[in-house]
């Protein structure tokens, strides 16, 4: 079942492409919020994993 649709309480490149251009953006990464841009960032290896393959998954379906 897909992830519901919301909104990133942080800044990303996303808010000059979505807020300024209008453009359809998706944030997507490993990890939680809460842990990024802090002093000992980390996430899980198995998240990182993850991510890997969703990031393959997307880049054969765009090209195709």
């Amino acid at each position: 079942m897909p992830k519901k649709l919301n909104v990133w309480t942080c800044c990303t490149n996303g808010s000059e492409l979505a807020g300024r251009r209008g453009m359809p953006t998706v944030g997507l990464g490993p990890g939680n919020i809460r842990d990024a841009h802090i002093i000992d960032e980390s996430i899980e290896l198995l998240q990182l994993y993850k991510a890997v393959e969703v990031y393959k998954n997307l880049v054969t379906e765009i090209v195709r």
